[in-house]
């Protein structure tokens, strides 16, 4: 073996000739045969391959990478920091480690190689050293900092990272957000939009802000039963997993319609000829106005002409459709003879009359307004929009009658009968189903809105029609009252509703019964109320609930926290009791 004699720099350096190295990789290789018969040729090749991983990657310093940028800093020995013979990272067995050694030697012996060899970690050692001197360290993934001194090299370890001088990276930063329950991609998308705004640890902040937004289950304790903001009413569904008849006839084999089964159970509960079923009673208000009087006239009382909620009006519903309203009366007051003036004033054509229940406000006083019986004399086809759903007044699936908070809403088949064409009106609220709107009353006034091309537009799906159908089957067989939970609630004895509150204070070891009022809600039967008991506790710690993985949505009252049972399920007391007491300890 030829030697180069070793040189000051060498000296200054540490750099050994190549007879030191090939004696050092002599008894590397005895050490690493040792440590293999230790451990295990498996394990040991694991060892050897996350070192050779931690000594090779060396990151850019000034790019901000995140192994850098995460890397818990630790001081590791290295006998050697600059090997000429580096050893295979992946894929260690025992015929490579012997191609390894054999491949060594052959290099340690050629002249040639040796030579070849030693300029090589000249360049290579000059670029580390002239790095080291630049910046004053060289990093690698175990973030180890190498200095040179006087002596040759020495360590040093950095306590930490400082975490304030670099945002993490965007994958770090999502990958620390995996305790909150959002898929991957959006926490990706929210560590980026914080470390863009400058502040990479709003990133758990906005994760939970988000994750409030998606769609998820919540206990009302607010005491309005059918909450608009809160889905209105509560409505349960199951659905097997298979394939539905929505549009295809069984008997025949051939196709059908969605409507036909659904239609003729609507319009048996509410005496009609025919019925159908939009997605929301806007929709069923749009349809019929589109397909019975487009570019024709529609009597509207300047009383009932009301904005129905999202800031959607009804001379606007009635613009799109196509329809031009034709004001009748005053705001207050408007009798039967200001509808046939209207009716039969010149250059007008009117197609319909629309009767408008004003569900969310109630006008008081000097008010007179035209009921339906009158209005079926005009000789014009009269549409009521009931808006509320309140199938029949008699409330028959209810055993004890019609309750008094129902005292005075319109009804479907009292509607029908006194002598309204059609009917629309919600499926969600006072009819405890799901979001959707109902046509019913003539069967050829029916077709023509089914005819119209609106109605694919607006027609519901396979689930809301599910929903619905069941529904519907249950105040046929009158057992409403015990499996539509909107009945179920606003029936609930105040004393039963007490007895609960009771249990739940005394489970909990905080906060105080009262009495409160319910509401039927979703601007149904306004200025209603159903007597009710909740549980009061001091300050507003609505926020509180809201925050716990089921939240729990109350209301606020002179400054007092109000939790009505009436609107809360009887299986989630222990929810409300469990969220008592967190409040309690903390």
């Amino acid at each position: 073996m030829l030697a180069r004699p070793e040189t000051a720099h060498d000296r200054h350096t540490g750099l050994r000739p190549t007879h030191q190295h090939a004696a050092k990789d002599e008894a590397g290789r005895g050490k690493e045969n040792q440590e293999r018969e230790d451990v295990g040729h498996e394990a040991w090749c694991q060892q050897k391959s996350a070192r050779h991983h931690d000594e090779n990657a060396v990151d850019d310093f000034s790019g901000g990478n995140s192994s850098f940028q995460n890397a818990a800093v630790e001081l590791r020995p290295d006998p050697d920091p600059f090997p000429l013979h580096q050893p295979a990272a992946q894929n260690c067995n025992e015929d490579d480690e012997t191609k390894s050694v054999e491949e060594a030697d052959r290099r340690a012996h050629s002249n040639d190689h040796v030579e070849l060899d030693h300029r090589k970690h000249d360049e290579e050692q000059k670029k580390d050293h002239d790095f080291t001197l630049t910046t004053g360290a060289r990093v690698g993934r175990s973030a180890t900092i190498i200095e040179v001194v006087d002596s040759g090299l020495a360590f040093r370890t950095m306590g930490s990272v400082d975490s304030t001088s670099r945002p993490p990276s965007v994958d770090a930063l999502a990958r620390s957000l995996s305790h909150i329950d959002l898929p991957h991609p959006l926490l990706v998308d929210v560590a980026r939009q914080a470390i863009a705004s400058g502040d990479h640890h709003r990133a758990e902040s906005l994760a939970l802000d988000l994750r409030a937004a998606m769609l998820q289950p919540v206990i009302n304790a607010t005491g309005v039963i059918a909450h608009t903001n809160l889905g209105r009413s509560p409505v349960t569904v199951h659905v097997e997993s298979r394939a539905q008849n929505l549009e295809f006839d069984l008997r025949t084999g051939r196709r059908g319609s969605r409507q036909s089964g659904i239609g003729r159970l609507l319009a048996r509960a509410v005496g009609a000829e025919a019925a159908m079923v939009v997605n929301n009673n806007a929709a069923a208000v749009l349809l019929v106005l589109a397909a019975l009087a487009h570019d024709r006239d529609v009597a509207v009382s300047r009383g009932e002409s009301v904005e129905i909620g999202g800031g959607f009006r009804v001379p606007e519903v009635m613009e799109q459709s196509g329809a031009r309203l034709v004001d009748v009366g005053t705001t207050n007051r408007t009798r039967l003879d200001d509808y046939r003036k209207a009716i039969h004033r010149k250059g007008t054509d009117v197609a319909l009359v629309l009767k408008v229940h004003p569900s969310n406000y109630r006008v008081e006083g000097f008010v007179e307004e035209t009921p339906v019986s009158q209005l079926s004399t005009l000789g014009v086809d009269v549409v009521a929009d009931i808006g509320s759903g309140l199938l029949d007044e008699a409330c028959p699936w209810l055993p004890s009658g019609p309750p008094d908070w129902l005292r005075g809403e319109p009804a479907a088949r009292q509607s029908l009968e006194a002598g309204a064409s059609l009917v629309t009106f919600s499926g969600d609220k006072l009819l405890g189903g799901p979001q959707s709107g109902v046509i019913a009353g003539r069967a050829d006034l029916v077709a023509r809105c089914a005819a119209h091309p609106l109605a694919r537009a607006l027609r519901p799906g396979g689930l809301v029609l599910s929903a619905l159908h069941d529904v519907t089957i249950r105040y046929l067989d009158r057992t409403a009252c015990e499996h539509v939970p909107f009945w179920r609630m606003a029936t609930a004895s105040a004393d039963s509703i007490r007895h609960r509150c009771d249990q739940v204070v005394n489970g909990a070891r905080i906060g105080k019964v009262i009495a409160c009022d319910s509401l039927p809600g979703a601007g149904s039967t306004p200025g209603a109320h159903i007597p009710s008991f909740g549980i009061e506790l001091d300050g507003d710690v609505t926020a509180t609930f809201r925050d716990r993985e089921l939240p729990i949505v109350a209301r606020v009252r002179d400054d007092r926290t109000v939790l009505d049972l009436r609107t809360v399920a009887p299986d989630d007391d222990q929810h409300v009791v469990t969220a008592l007491r967190d409040l309690f300890v903390s």
